[in-house]
């Protein structure tokens, strides 16, 4: 009897071929063919799953999101700020097709209005789960927690931290994990969060 597969499971499954597709040869090479492929599923398998192209990538973009922020969450409760921050760079292969695969959104996203506000909500939300975080973080040191505060403190290490996500995955060997991890160190501590 042939195995079921959760739908959900499918699609996240075909994301993450997109990553694969992504990381190696940009949104050129992401065709819907090359994507089955690395999928190793046919185009009609993945129109069953995604309407088109842009739905695909507009689900891969989301899940990278959606899965480093429950990453981030994760390690911030277990390990700390430092340690969830780390969840946005390409510091392992998963999370460089992620980043590559996040550049791609935001790059397609200033041609597509649609994307663009799907993932401008995605982003804020992003903001707010870290904006809790910081919060808590700051008044268990003592400091100022109001919005305006927490929402410039978040604006900044995000800002910062998307830079170093940026230059490491588009130059790897000048951004090795030891160096994106000093450079989050200096922010956290330019930001009196370390």
């Amino acid at each position: 009897m042939p195995r079921q597969v959760n739908s959900d499971d499918r699609r996240r499954d075909i994301a993450r071929a997109v990553y694969r597709v992504v990381a190696r040869g940009g949104l050129e090479a992401a065709s819907m063919r090359e994507i089955a492929r690395e999928a190793g599923c046919t185009t009609g398998a993945l129109t069953h799953h995604f309407a088109d192209r842009r739905e695909l990538l507009d689900h891969a973009v989301g899940l990278a999101v959606d899965e480093s922020m429950e990453r981030l969450l994760a390690a911030a409760r277990s390990h700390g700020l430092r340690a969830a921050l780390a969840e946005f760079l390409p510091l392992d292969e998963l999370r460089r097709q992620e980043n590559a695969v996040w550049l791609v959104g935001v790059s397609a996203a200033t041609r597509d209005e649609q994307l663009a506000a799907r993932l401008s909500r995605r982003y804020a939300a992003a903001n707010g789960l870290l904006a809790e975080e910081l919060r808590r973080r700051l008044l268990l040191d003592g400091r100022r927690a109001d919005g305006e505060e927490v929402g410039l403190l978040v604006d900044e290490v995000l800002s910062a931290v998307d830079g170093i996500a940026v230059w490491a995955t588009a130059d790897p060997g000048r951004y090795p994990p030891e160096r994106q991890m000093a450079l989050v160190d200096r922010v956290l501590q330019r930001t009196g969060l370390a």
